[in-house]
């Protein structure tokens, strides 16, 4: 009997041997009545009248009512642990393995045939039963859990509320089944990390570094999505500070993680569109990094560099043709070789592409994705502001392009806006707001920009004070409103996207 059906079967003689109980109370001979919240017991209707009780009438429940809070409490413990982040990440091991080995064929088809029959030779040799025991084991485990919740609910709907009342021994051995199911996880994570370190192809290096890159990728990083909390989780860095900032915009309240890595200035960050934080580049005056990290568990793990040093410069989370998320880095301050480049990051394979080059230099500037097209406005050209407008067609395009801008009847000519805010409203048009016009003054004005028309339009509405929102991205929260922290002030800008009106929360008032 391996280790694994051991702990099964233990479990289930456990279940087994629980104590069978009944329903009259063993003081009175009396039926149980209700449930005495305050000291976690059954009573009869003479055990709510001793002095034990009569003093708290108002804490003994309704045994449904009791049985029913039982019932709620162990299924939502039980639905946290299977929707929680760190048990969705790699729950399902042959979805696990299966995904490592698709990845390895897309990366390894350029490896002659005898490299793969070599490959196919090692993998023949490998001993994967004690991995494949696991899988199916922890898949076991979930479906008793979910059957033990069903059979609560059962029980529940019976009205055999003292059975579930009474159980608490047994719901606490779930629990504890349930700690020890999430160490198998993590053990699973340590077993599948052995094969980081297969000298899978003793010739080749270069095979054996690709299959290094895809294994990590596989393994590492997580595949988490955006639950309905990270949607009104509003974040920024604080540069020359070893900060960074939550604030929830549901419960008013902020966070603030400490991370070891000291947050550079002219720093850009993004949040992509499933709640994966990225931070690169940045740099004093006279100096710029390659540097790109991913923010998780409170803390910053290094990702791969960037192709060239940055400051100043954007990033941007665009789809590709296959749905694939990659984030561009465009523009930067300097050196002068970074200032038109472009270059994008797989957050799948944990690499950059060089991309094309802009027709202008780019720093202090916004870009936006919009579709399959990236848009790169404002900010300076070198050393002199710019109203240009770039575009770049991030399926089929190899160049960016020039877009002709043309201004409504009443709209004033186009003013650069060093450090606006963008964001996309709907599938045809993009707000523009805030922003420097120089050095010296910040702009309230705001605009709608129409992509399909290259028109710029002003909107008669104003940000709530003068602003401006370099290395802050907005994001839309669950209740339909536009939230954004204004660089220097840091009070949260709010548009209301219905009655086009801004409000504004200041720091004061949220405490930071």
């Amino acid at each position: 009997m391996d280790e694994y059906s051991g702990v099964q079967s233990n479990y289930q003689s456990k279940m087994q041997s629980s104590r069978t109980l009944n329903d009259v109370c063993e003081l009175h001979q009396m039926n149980y009545v209700g449930f005495c919240a305050v000291h976690q017991e059954l009573v009869c209707e003479d055990c709510t009248d001793s002095e034990k009780h009569i003093h708290h009438s108002n804490k003994i429940l309704l045994l449904k009512a009791a049985a029913r809070d039982i019932v709620s409490k162990i299924s939502n413990m039980t639905n946290e642990l299977f929707e929680s982040n760190d048990f969705k990440i790699r729950t399902n091991f042959r979805a696990m393995i299966m995904d490592f080995f698709e990845f390895l064929h897309e990366k390894l088809r350029e490896i002659e045939r005898e490299k793969m029959k070599e490959l196919r030779e090692m993998f023949a040799k490998m001993n994967c039963d004690d991995l494949s025991k696991k899988a199916e084991y922890l898949q076991r485990k979930q479906c008793q859990f979910q059957k033990y919740v069903k059979d609560l609910r059962e029980k529940y709907n019976q009205k055999k509320y003292t059975r579930i009342i009474e159980n608490t021994d047994e719901i606490k051995e779930q629990m504890d089944s349930i700690t020890f199911h999430q160490q198998e996880i993590e053990q699973c994570k340590k077993d599948l990390e052995k094969f980081k370190n297969l000298n899978i192809i003793r010739k080749d290096q270069k095979s054996v570094e690709v299959l290094s890159k895809v294994v990590s990728q596989c393994i590492k990083v997580p595949n988490v999505r955006l639950i309905s909390e990270e949607k009104d989780i509003l974040h920024f860095f604080v540069y020359n500070s070893h900060s960074m900032y939550k604030y929830n915009i549901k419960s008013s309240n902020y966070e603030v993680c400490r991370i070891p890595v000291k947050i550079p200035a002219n720093f850009m960050s993004i949040e992509t569109d499933d709640g994966r934080i990225f931070i690169s580049g940045g740099g004093e005056p006279g100096k710029a990094r390659k540097t790109c990290y991913e923010f998780l568990d409170n803390t910053l793990i290094p990702r791969k560099d960037m192709i060239y040093e940055r400051r100043a410069h954007t990033l941007t989370e665009i789809k590709d043709s296959k749905n694939k998320s990659h984030i561009y880095a465009i523009g930067s301050s300097l050196p002068t070789e970074s200032m038109n480049k472009c270059e994008y990051y797989d957050v799948v394979t944990n690499t950059w592409t060089s991309g094309p080059s802009l027709n202008t230099k780019r720093n202090f500037h916004s870009s936006i994705a919009f579709k399959k097209y990236i848009y790169v406005m404002a900010g300076f050209n070198g050393g002199q502001r710019t109203n240009i407008i770039e575009r770049l067609d991030t399926f089929y395009g190899d160049e960016w392009n020039f877009i002709d801008v043309k201004m409504k009847n009443y709209t004033k000519k186009w003013v650069c806006l060093e450090g606006c805010g963008l964001y996309t409203i709907d599938s045809t048009k993009i707000l523009i707001f805030g922003g420097y016009t120089s050095s010296e003054r910040k702009s309230r004005d705001c605009f709608m920009f129409y992509p399909e028309s290259s028109i710029i339009e002003r909107i008669n509405c104003k940000t709530a004070s003068e602003s401006n929102f370099y290395q802050r991205q907005p994001k839309m929260s669950s209740d339909g409103n536009l939230y954004s922290v204004e660089t220097n002030s840091l009070d949260i800008h709010i548009f209301d996207i219905n009655t086009q009106t801004w409000s504004v929360l200041a720091r004061k008032d949220i405490g930071w």
